[in-house]
């Protein structure tokens, strides 16, 4: 038996009587009408964009069509049910397998086809990735579907080029990441510049200023490159600023580093604090254009690093969730702000991963945020401690029927069901931490967000459980043997 020590069983009777974190907003009828402008947004610049400027033939039409309304699906986030990616490619490839030329099909075709990311593998999708992305780039499709497509390709060219020192590759990846951000200021009917569009703008941007940066720009010329391209686009002034406040939320902390206090470069806090207010004058101006949930998010990410005003961050995080009752990044945002090594307390952060459980939203994750508040608070316990925190009832129950209800409608995410097989494994539920590392498989997967858990120490648990359950299954065949 494991037995936790008089103070961790003091910490352990106090758990379930913290204070309640204040609700956080959830406005269903929001939610529901947000998630179906996304998927009216992305029909009618896929689908819609097919029948009114696609290459067309009934020999492919109907699987064409599907292809595109299974991407729509995918790319406005849908969960009832959910769809995947994987989902567009048998469509697809029936279209092209029936002749279909139509480049946006042929690309979606490219985009999921499976591959070894080495690159022994890779330079082949890589290459006939680039060759897609050039047709949908000479064809009349909304220019934001083209520039994604083409910074797609770029990365691809990039990762090989870089992999194998290749200059010519790198070339003509910067190529292509110039080429998708001269489609800023393109004008075209379907490619409405509301909301949907900036959001999925802002994200391309990202990945043409990480293009240009992994291609040989120093951060400052690849950051105004960028910014060039979108002081020609006035309507774009509020994302503009946005993009400029990331840059200097980032590059603030590229100068910092992410490193304990002592591993800070000399400097690298006065050049944190002068680069956050940069971000800090652009996000606020940005917010005033244009009311953004990730402005908001961005924001408290600004006052965990240089401030630390509870009254603020709560401000930005209601902000946040009022505008989208489903957006995850500020609550984990606030989490994370909440957390001891920042400005809050054990305390804090538990009441407030219950009011992240306590919304029932499983479409973004937001109830797992429970699991991960216990799971900071035992991050650095020993496996005993660790066990004896997790097991009581009054914990798991802010766990585990969580994970449980989320995996039911998201049986696919490796992610979040790796975390659960070692959430089980640490709590002590062997048998089931067993069952879930058996349903994951090869699928096995670490996580990017902290705290981590090292894949190798997820492998070292499912052997360990694969071992216990063969002892189990032999030792039962031998009673069962017997006369």
């Amino acid at each position: 038996m494991r037995l936790a020590s008089p103070a961790l069983l003091a910490l352990l009777a106090a758990v379930p009587t913290l204070a309640a974190d204040a609700p956080i907003p959830q406005d269903a009828a929001l939610a529901a009408k947000r998630s179906a402008e996304r998927l009216e947004w992305n029909r009618k610049t896929l689908v819609g964009a097919y029948d009114k400027v696609g290459k067309k033939d009934a020999r492919w039409d109907a699987k064409a069509r599907e292809a595109l309304e299974t991407a729509a699906r995918v790319f406005s986030q849908q969960v009832d049910p959910p769809a995947n990616p994987e989902e567009i490619q048998a469509p697809a490839k029936a279209a092209v397998s029936a002749g279909c030329d139509d480049p946006i099909v042929v690309y979606l075709l490219r985009r999921t086809q499976d591959y070894q990311p080495d690159l022994g593998s890779f330079a082949e999708p890589a290459r006939r990735m680039k060759e897609a992305a050039t047709a949908l780039n000479a064809s009349k499709y909304p220019a934001i579907r083209r520039a994604a497509a083409l910074a797609n390709s770029a990365d691809g060219l990039a990762w090989v080029g870089r992999g194998g020192k290749d200059e010519v590759l790198l070339k003509q990846a910067r190529d292509q990441y110039e080429a998708a951000l001269a489609l800023l200021t393109e004008k075209a009917a379907d490619d409405d510049r509301g909301p949907i569009c900036e959001v999925l703008w802002y994200a391309t941007l990202q990945q043409i200023l990480r293009g240009l940066r992994d291609t040989g720009l120093e951060p400052l010329p690849a950051y105004e490159k960028v910014d060039a391209a979108l002081a020609k686009a006035p309507d774009l002034e509020a994302l503009r600023l946005k993009f400029r406040g990331k840059f200097w939320f980032d590059y603030g902390w590229e100068a910092r580093s992410t490193g304990f206090a002592p591993a800070v470069p000399q400097g690298g806090f006065a050049r944190l604090e002068e680069r956050l207010k940069k971000a800090r004058e652009a996000l606020e101006k940005s917010w005033s254009l244009r009311p953004d949930p990730q402005t908001a998010e961005l924001m408290i990410e600004v006052d965990k690093a240089v401030g630390g005003d509870r009254k603020n961050m709560e401000m930005w995080f209601e902000r946040a969730m009022k505008l989208d009752p489903d957006h995850r990044g500020a609550c984990w945002s606030k989490l994370d702000w909440l957390d001891p090594k920042w400005h809050g307390s054990w305390e804090d952060l538990i009441a407030f991963g219950r009011a992240c459980g306590a919304t029932k939203n499983w479409r973004t994750g937001i109830t797992l945020l429970a699991g991960d508040a216990h799971y900071r608070r035992v991050g650095r316990m020993e496996p005993t401690a660790m066990t004896a925190y997790l097991s009581p009832a009054a914990v798991w129950s802010d766990i585990g029927p969580a994970y449980e209800e989320y995996l039911k409608h998201f049986p696919k995410d490796a992610g979040a069901r790796s975390k659960y097989a070692m959430l089980l494994y640490r709590a002590d539920r062997w048998p089931e931490s067993h069952a879930q590392f058996q349903i994951l498989g090869d699928d096995l997967t670490t996580w990017s967000e902290f705290p981590f858990t090292p894949l190798q120490s997820l492998q070292k648990m499912r052997a360990q459980l694969a071992q216990l359950a063969a002892e189990l299954q032999k030792k039962k065949a031998e009673a069962d043997a017997k006369p």
